[in-house]
């Protein structure tokens, strides 16, 4: 939005590439990870895709990791308290796309 991360390099068409503002009936499931940290992505703006997904009538898994910022996910990355969060949510990611037969 206009005032999240990135805006000026694509203001006029901010709308167009926004994937909360383009959920359509027939959207794709979605899988979110996301720390309450986060400096760029706030908890709200996964709160309100979630239920702009189940309103569509599609699939959205969202999971919020306390304490954790921005690209906490990283291979490789730590969180403040150590905690490497990497193996957690691969494993998740496996988790949703075996329910969706998409992997054995």
């Amino acid at each position: 939005g206009p005032e999240g991360y990135g805006h000026s390099r694509v203001q006029p068409n901010w709308q167009d590439i926004s994937p909360l503002h383009n959920i359509r009936k027939g959207a794709p499931p979605t899988i979110v990870f996301l720390g309450d940290q986060d400096n760029l992505i706030p908890v709200s703006t996964a709160e309100a895709y979630q239920k702009k997904m189940e309103k569509a009538g599609s699939r959205c898994e969202t999971h919020i990791y306390q304490g954790a910022s921005h690209g906490f996910f990283n291979f490789g990355k730590k969180g403040k308290d150590g905690t490497d969060y990497y193996e957690d949510t691969v494993a998740k990611m496996d988790q949703f796309l075996k329910s969706l037969g998409w992997i054995k």
